[in-house]
């Protein structure tokens, strides 16, 4: 039996948005029995999606052992879109303090070429240990190792400098590592 979806938030308007997006047929990009896939609102990259168990998961907390087949078929379902839109690069995985109730996965391109793109925070929350791999996420709620994440150390990790991703150059502003970006693109 499905359940649903939580629908509060510590910070208002986000958990709601998340799960009234789920209900929009025009944001589904495709969904099975225990999961929907939607285009993220605020795409950080040229491609961007979160995959959403339907059961009401809204924090790590509430996994254990017997999530693995879905966290599973959730990566699964992420490695398909990946395929589907080759050649370009992807990272599939999850932020280490979540911004919204209800577990999602991002499965995000690699360009990050988006007007979204804003801040230090949106950059360095996929772009260090902030963001965790899907492969990895899986192992540690197996181990049971996701319930020892300090999150003030990976808060911490928001405010890092800015640094590209491909070669480790840093940058004072966003619009000046975005211009960088777009060099890496042309080459």
């Amino acid at each position: 039996m499905t359940k649903r979806i939580a629908t509060k938030s510590k910070t208002p308007g986000l958990g709601p948005n998340l799960f009234q997006m789920t209900k929009n047929p025009d944001h589904i990009v495709r969904q099975s029995d225990s999961w929907v896939i939607i285009r993220d609102r605020f795409p950080k990259a040229m491609f961007h999606w979160l995959i959403l168990p339907k059961e009401s998961i809204p924090r790590w907390a509430n996994l254990n052992s017997m999530h693995i087949p879905l966290l599973r078929s959730m990566h699964e379902a992420a490695e398909q879109l990946v395929s589907e839109n080759e050649p370009h690069s992807f990272q599939i995985g999850y932020h280490a303090v979540p911004s919204m109730l209800q577990l999602h996965m991002h499965v995000i391109s690699t360009d990050f070429c988006s007007p979204c793109l804003k801040t230090k925070k949106h950059w360095n929350s996929f772009t260090t240990r902030f963001f965790i791999p899907s492969s990895k996420f899986i192992k540690m709620v197996e181990n049971g190792t996701h319930l020892q994440l300090d999150r003030i150390e990976y808060l911490e990790l928001l405010k890092s400098d800015l640094k590209c991703h491909l070669c480790q150059s840093c940058f004072k502003t966003m619009p000046n590592l975005k211009t960088h970006l777009e060099k890496h693109r042309n080459d």
